[in-house]
C-alpha cells in the first residue's frame, strides 16, 4: 500500500491529466525535480500535421486535506519556496502556476467508480503568484480565488494569456 501523500499526489496527476485531456493539452513530465511537476502544451495545426506548441505553461501540482473555503477564496498555506520559484519567473519566461487539488479529509470519499460514471473530488485551483518574494522559512498563507476553478476551458484560457505574455 502506498503512503497517503503518495495517493495525494497520483490523484493530483490523475485529476490534471483528465482536465488536459479534455482541454487537447500534452502533459509531460521532468525528468528531475526542480519545482516543475508537469510541463502543458497546445497540440496545434502545422499544415496538415498535429504539433506541439513551443508555447505553454509550467506546472507544480499540489494536494491537500488541510484547506479551506471562504464565500470568495480557497485559503491554502503554500510552501514558501515553492511561492518564490513562482515569484523568480521574469518576463519572457514560461510562467509557473501552483494547480491545488482540494481533496475531502477522508480517503475513502476521494473516489467512486461505476460502469457509468468515475468521480474525483473535490476539485483543483489554479494559482499564479504576484508580489515581492517572502522570507517566511516553511510556508505562506495564499487565497486563491474560488473563480480559479480548474476546468478545460480555464487551461486553454491559461495557455492563451501565457503565449499573449511572451509574445509582447
Amino acid at each position: 500500500m502506498i503512503t497517503k501523500g503518495h495517493s495525494q499526489e497520483t490523484f493530483s496527476r490523475a485529476h490534471l491529466y483528465a482536465v488536459a485531456a479534455r482541454a487537447g493539452v500534452t502533459v509531460s513530465r521532468p525528468e528531475l525535480d526542480y519545482g516543475v511537476d508537469a510541463i502543458l502544451r497546445p497540440v496545434v495545426m502545422v499544415g496538415k500535421k498535429m504539433s506541439e506548441s513551443a508555447f505553454g505553461i509550467d506546472v507544480q501540482l499540489k494536494s491537500t486535506t488541510t484547506w479551506s473555503r471562504t464565500a470568495g477564496h480557497i485559503k491554502y498555506d503554500l510552501d514558501a519556496a515553492a511561492y518564490n520559484r513562482m515569484i523568480a519567473r521574469e518576463p519572457g519566461e514560461i510562467p509557473l502556476y501552483v494547480f491545488l487539488l482540494c481533496l475531502p479529509p477522508d480517503p475513502d470519499s476521494w473516489l467512486d467508480h461505476s460502469e457509468t460514471e468515475t468521480i474525483l473530488r473535490n476539485c483543483c485551483y489554479w494559482y499564479r503568484a504576484n508580489g515581492p518574494r517572502t522570507f517566511n522559512e516553511r510556508t505562506i498563507a495564499i487565497d486563491i480565488p474560488r473563480s480559479n476553478l480548474l476546468t478545460s476551458d480555464a487551461l486553454i484560457s491559461l495557455i492563451a494569456a501565457a503565449r499573449s505574455e511572451l509574445m509582447t
